[in-house]
Protein backbone atom coordinates (compact mmCIF):
# COMPACT_ATOMS: atom_id res chain seq x y z
CA UNK A 1 0.00 0.00 0.00
CA UNK A 2 1.49 3.42 -0.95
CA UNK A 3 2.23 5.89 1.74
CA UNK A 4 1.55 9.67 1.55
CA UNK A 5 4.30 11.77 1.56
CA UNK A 6 4.21 15.24 2.41
CA UNK A 7 7.57 17.69 1.35
CA UNK A 8 8.56 20.43 3.72
CA UNK A 9 7.03 23.06 2.08
CA UNK A 10 4.03 21.31 2.16
CA UNK A 11 4.41 20.54 5.66
CA UNK A 12 5.25 24.38 6.77
CA UNK A 13 2.30 25.99 4.37
CA UNK A 14 -0.25 23.52 6.44
CA UNK A 15 0.87 24.77 9.71
CA UNK A 16 1.18 28.34 8.48
CA UNK A 17 -2.82 28.23 7.11
CA UNK A 18 -3.90 25.93 10.43
CA UNK A 19 -2.49 28.95 12.47
CA UNK A 20 -4.10 31.61 10.26
CA UNK A 21 -7.81 29.38 11.03
CA UNK A 22 -7.21 29.69 14.49
CA UNK A 23 -5.66 32.54 15.09
CA UNK A 24 -8.86 34.48 13.07
CA UNK A 25 -11.08 31.81 15.09
CA UNK A 26 -9.55 33.57 18.20
CA UNK A 27 -9.93 37.21 17.12
CA UNK A 28 -13.72 36.47 16.41
CA UNK A 29 -14.48 35.28 19.43
CA UNK A 30 -12.57 37.75 21.43
CA UNK A 31 -14.15 40.32 19.51
CA UNK A 32 -17.78 39.09 19.95
CA UNK A 33 -17.53 39.14 23.57
CA UNK A 34 -15.79 42.71 24.01
CA UNK A 35 -18.53 43.04 21.75
CA UNK A 36 -21.33 42.11 24.14
CA UNK A 37 -19.62 43.45 27.46
CA UNK A 38 -19.82 46.87 25.82
CA UNK A 39 -23.89 46.54 24.89
CA UNK A 40 -23.99 45.24 28.25
CA UNK A 41 -22.19 48.24 30.02
CA UNK A 42 -24.23 51.00 27.53
CA UNK A 43 -27.26 49.22 29.15
CA UNK A 44 -26.24 49.53 32.54
CA UNK A 45 -24.70 52.88 32.75
CA UNK A 46 -27.52 54.28 29.86
CA UNK A 47 -25.32 55.47 26.93
CA UNK A 48 -26.55 56.96 24.25
CA UNK A 49 -25.31 55.81 20.65
CA UNK A 50 -26.77 58.27 18.23
CA UNK A 51 -27.90 55.96 15.66
CA UNK A 52 -28.90 59.13 12.85
CA UNK A 53 -28.33 62.44 13.91
CA UNK A 54 -31.71 63.62 11.83
CA UNK A 55 -33.50 62.21 14.24
CA UNK A 56 -34.96 61.71 17.79
CA UNK A 57 -32.73 59.33 19.52
CA UNK A 58 -33.70 57.58 22.69
CA UNK A 59 -32.00 54.84 25.16
CA UNK A 60 -33.32 54.45 28.80
CA UNK A 61 -31.20 55.21 31.97
CA UNK A 62 -31.57 52.20 34.48
CA UNK A 63 -33.28 53.97 37.66
CA UNK A 64 -33.73 52.83 41.16
CA UNK A 65 -36.66 55.21 42.42
CA UNK A 66 -40.01 54.19 42.77
CA UNK A 67 -42.01 55.76 40.00
CA UNK A 68 -39.33 57.39 38.40
CA UNK A 69 -38.48 56.75 34.75
CA UNK A 70 -35.53 58.66 32.47
CA UNK A 71 -33.65 58.96 29.54
CA UNK A 72 -31.23 59.93 27.53
CA UNK A 73 -32.24 62.00 24.05
CA UNK A 74 -30.95 63.18 21.17
CA UNK A 75 -32.77 66.16 19.74
CA UNK A 76 -31.70 67.20 16.43
CA UNK A 77 -32.13 71.23 15.32
CA UNK A 78 -34.77 72.16 13.29
CA UNK A 79 -36.86 69.26 13.14
CA UNK A 80 -39.60 70.54 16.20
CA UNK A 81 -40.33 67.64 18.47
CA UNK A 82 -43.36 67.75 21.04
CA UNK A 83 -43.65 65.67 24.07
CA UNK A 84 -46.86 64.50 25.30
CA UNK A 85 -48.38 63.56 28.57
CA UNK A 86 -51.84 61.36 29.84
CA UNK A 87 -53.06 60.37 33.24
CA UNK A 88 -56.00 58.78 32.27
CA UNK A 89 -58.08 56.68 29.98
CA UNK A 90 -54.72 55.29 28.76
CA UNK A 91 -55.91 52.67 25.53
CA UNK A 92 -53.77 49.70 24.93
CA UNK A 93 -52.55 50.91 21.83
CA UNK A 94 -53.09 54.38 20.17
CA UNK A 95 -53.21 57.97 21.85
CA UNK A 96 -56.49 58.49 22.32
CA UNK A 97 -56.81 59.29 25.47
CA UNK A 98 -59.29 61.31 27.93
CA UNK A 99 -57.03 64.31 27.43
CA UNK A 100 -53.17 64.93 27.26
CA UNK A 101 -50.66 68.03 27.50
CA UNK A 102 -48.20 68.69 25.07
CA UNK A 103 -44.79 70.74 25.40
CA UNK A 104 -42.25 71.79 22.95
CA UNK A 105 -38.65 69.33 23.05
CA UNK A 106 -35.63 71.36 22.99
CA UNK A 107 -32.81 70.46 20.56
CA UNK A 108 -29.69 69.14 22.32
CA UNK A 109 -28.52 66.08 24.21
CA UNK A 110 -29.49 66.01 27.31
CA UNK A 111 -31.35 63.51 30.25
CA UNK A 112 -35.27 63.49 30.42
CA UNK A 113 -36.71 62.69 33.66
CA UNK A 114 -40.32 61.66 34.22
CA UNK A 115 -41.71 60.64 38.00
CA UNK A 116 -44.94 60.28 39.62
CA UNK A 117 -45.07 62.20 42.99
CA UNK A 118 -47.55 64.57 45.20
CA UNK A 119 -47.48 68.48 44.80
CA UNK A 120 -47.73 70.85 47.59
CA UNK A 121 -51.44 70.39 47.35
CA UNK A 122 -51.00 66.46 48.37
CA UNK A 123 -52.41 66.11 44.69
CA UNK A 124 -50.77 63.22 42.74
CA UNK A 125 -48.85 64.71 39.49
CA UNK A 126 -46.61 63.50 36.51
CA UNK A 127 -43.44 65.44 36.17
CA UNK A 128 -41.13 65.43 33.35
CA UNK A 129 -38.02 67.43 33.29
CA UNK A 130 -35.36 68.24 30.47
CA UNK A 131 -32.83 70.76 29.24
CA UNK A 132 -35.81 73.39 28.54
CA UNK A 133 -37.67 73.06 31.80
CA UNK A 134 -40.36 71.12 32.94
CA UNK A 135 -44.15 69.72 32.33
CA UNK A 136 -46.69 68.47 34.76
CA UNK A 137 -49.89 67.11 34.43
CA UNK A 138 -51.97 66.24 37.65
CA UNK A 139 -53.57 62.90 37.98
CA UNK A 140 -56.94 63.53 39.08
CA UNK A 141 -58.46 61.88 41.85
CA UNK A 142 -60.87 58.78 40.02
CA UNK A 143 -57.30 58.03 38.13
CA UNK A 144 -55.46 57.95 40.52
CA UNK A 145 -56.20 54.96 43.27
CA UNK A 146 -53.27 52.73 41.37
CA UNK A 147 -51.14 54.94 43.25
CA UNK A 148 -52.81 54.90 46.82
CA UNK A 149 -51.15 52.08 49.04
CA UNK A 150 -54.23 50.01 50.13
CA UNK A 151 -54.18 45.92 50.61
CA UNK A 152 -55.11 43.72 47.14
CA UNK A 153 -54.37 46.58 44.92
CA UNK A 154 -53.71 46.23 41.31
CA UNK A 155 -50.47 45.85 39.86
CA UNK A 156 -49.78 47.24 36.68
CA UNK A 157 -47.39 46.77 33.01
CA UNK A 158 -45.30 49.04 31.79
CA UNK A 159 -42.79 49.33 28.50
CA UNK A 160 -40.03 52.15 27.76
CA UNK A 161 -38.76 52.86 25.20
CA UNK A 162 -35.07 52.16 24.51
CA UNK A 163 -34.56 49.62 27.28
CA UNK A 164 -32.28 47.29 24.79
CA UNK A 165 -30.71 49.65 22.83
CA UNK A 166 -31.11 53.24 21.17
CA UNK A 167 -34.86 53.73 19.62
CA UNK A 168 -34.87 55.89 16.87
CA UNK A 169 -38.33 57.55 16.05
CA UNK A 170 -38.93 58.06 12.21
CA UNK A 171 -40.52 61.55 11.37
CA UNK A 172 -44.43 61.33 11.31
CA UNK A 173 -44.55 58.79 13.57
CA UNK A 174 -45.32 58.87 17.34
CA UNK A 175 -43.03 57.02 19.97
CA UNK A 176 -43.89 55.86 23.24
CA UNK A 177 -41.33 56.97 25.85
CA UNK A 178 -43.41 55.08 28.58
CA UNK A 179 -46.94 53.55 28.54
CA UNK A 180 -48.21 52.33 32.22
CA UNK A 181 -51.29 50.52 32.44
CA UNK A 182 -52.89 49.72 35.17
CA UNK A 183 -54.50 46.13 35.35
CA UNK A 184 -57.87 44.54 35.92
CA UNK A 185 -58.72 42.51 38.64
CA UNK A 186 -60.69 39.69 38.03
CA UNK A 187 -64.38 38.92 39.13
CA UNK A 188 -63.48 36.06 41.34
CA UNK A 189 -60.63 38.81 43.02
CA UNK A 190 -57.81 36.27 42.94
CA UNK A 191 -55.98 37.33 39.69
CA UNK A 192 -55.17 41.00 37.93
CA UNK A 193 -54.50 41.59 34.21
CA UNK A 194 -54.60 43.61 31.10
CA UNK A 195 -57.55 44.58 29.42
CA UNK A 196 -58.35 46.00 25.81
CA UNK A 197 -60.23 48.42 27.31
CA UNK A 198 -58.74 51.87 28.26
CA UNK A 199 -57.42 51.79 31.84
CA UNK A 200 -55.50 53.94 34.34
CA UNK A 201 -51.90 54.90 34.26
CA UNK A 202 -49.46 57.24 32.69
CA UNK A 203 -48.42 57.67 29.16
CA UNK A 204 -45.64 59.60 27.76
CA UNK A 205 -44.64 59.81 23.82
CA UNK A 206 -43.18 61.54 21.21
CA UNK A 207 -44.37 63.43 18.09
CA UNK A 208 -44.03 65.99 15.32
CA UNK A 209 -44.31 68.98 16.03
CA UNK A 210 -47.88 70.44 15.21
Amino acid sequence: MPRLRFSLKTLILSLLFGCLVGSNVFTSYRFKRLHDENVALRKETGRLVVKDPAKLNVVAVPTYEDLTWRWRVHVPPGVGERICLATQQIPGQGHDTGGSLSATLPPGDYLLTATVRRNHHGQWSLIVGHAGGSNMSNINEQSAGWLEPRPGANGWSASQAGQNDATVREPGTQLDLLRLRVMVQSPDGKSASNTDEPADGLLIWVEDQK
